[in-house]
């Protein structure tokens, strides 16, 4: 379904990101599957950067779940938008969901909620909740604890502009503090996930939302 290109422009540490999602594969025909190239105006260095667009299927569980934890009211259920990713956190062969809401009650000016959630049944399990976090989310290359460490853009309202790190800790999910901001990141070093472009999402209608849309 959302096989969309665009051009990502970054100003050293200054990043400038409308959303995106989708991962390098070996055709087209696999919807979800891109790789494609930015460039960093300061400079002269191209890179190849690994994407993946989420999933497009209704997710009725997962929506249901996110209602429930972040207690959004009925009548903002139709203009909330939610996107998720499976992937592979441990490489326990067993996929985790990271997933975006976007809406009324989750946005601020410093961003939107983001879940890392496992599934066990029909049961979610939350293993780590960013709040004030901008997409896409870096699935990084690098390990902690045998996890797949992630990193998110931050910018907007009154915060610094650059990257928070997230690390997983045994009994604890994913953590971050003040020493894992990055105002710069190696954009090379891992899977770029929830690479959606929000704003052409919104503009086009071409998105889950947790409620029936009228």
């Amino acid at each position: 379904m959302k096989q969309k290109w665009y051009k990502r422009i970054m100003l050293a540490s200054v990043v400038v990101l409308l959303a995106g999602c989708g991962e390098t594969g070996d055709s087209q025909e696999e919807a979800t599957e891109k790789e494609s190239i930015f460039s960093l105006d300061s400079g002269d260095l191209n890179y190849d950067k690994r994407e993946e667009y989420s999933s497009d299927e209704e997710y009725p569980e997962l929506a249901s779940f996110l209602i429930d934890y972040y207690q959004i009211p009925e009548e903002y259920l139709p203009e909330t938008r939610y996107y998720y990713n499976f992937t592979d956190l441990n490489e326990d062969g067993t996929e985790e969901i990271v997933t975006l809401t976007i809406g009324e009650t989750t946005t601020s000016s410093d961003g939107e909620c983001i879940l890392a959630l496992e599934k066990a049944g029909s049961a979610f399990q939350v293993i780590g909740d960013f709040r004030n976090a901008r997409t896409p989310v870096l699935i990084c290359d690098a390990k902690t604890n045998g996890w797949h460490e992630m990193a998110y853009p931050v910018y907007g309202g009154m915060q610094e502009t650059g990257y928070q790190k997230c690390s997983y800790q045994e009994g604890q999910g994913y953590q971050s503090g003040e020493e894992d901001f990055l105002e710069e990141i190696d954009a090379q070093a891992g899977l770029w996930i929830l690479s959606d472009n929000l704003i052409d999402d919104w503009d086009k209608g071409d998105y889950l939302t947790l409620g029936e849309r009228g």
